[in-house]
């Protein structure tokens, strides 16, 4: 049985100081040594944060639906050590929809830079289609 004590901005911020703290390190490295404007900053950490949701959730996701000889790792271990995460607060449909508007958000929040970097833009996409 799930935490119960978690909710749904609970897991998400708890995932944040996770994985998602990787993500966001990585898409504010690069504006800053190149002296980015603030705004493109800003734009390219809103998309991290969403990218990194976006991440946790497949990861959840393959914990419940796939195998260890896809993922590569033991899967089905959220559930027996009774961990809080997306899916077992908004089932399978309601977390893979959250991921899919989570990834639209980030290419959303990265605006101009969208039509510039098509890797950027695709990684959301990308993310939702792993099976490992």
């Amino acid at each position: 049985m799930a935490d119960s004590s978690f909710g749904l901005d609970d897991v998400i911020n708890l995932q944040s100081l996770k994985t998602g703290q990787l993500f966001e390190f990585s898409c504010e490295a690069g504006p800053i040594l190149g002296q980015a404007s603030a705004e493109e900053r800003a734009r390219l950490l809103a998309y991290a944060r969403e990218l990194g949701v976006v991440f946790q959730i497949t990861d959840d996701l393959l914990d419940v639906t796939s195998t260890a000889e896809k993922t590569g790792k033991a899967v089905g271990k959220d559930a027996q050590a009774g961990k809080a995460t997306l899916v077992t607060l908004l089932g399978v449909d309601g977390a893979r929809a959250e991921a899919m508007r989570r990834a639209d958000a980030a290419i959303a929040a990265l605006g101009p830079h969208a039509a510039r970097s098509p890797e950027l833009r695709n990684l959301p996409l990308f993310l939702l289609d792993r099976d490992s």
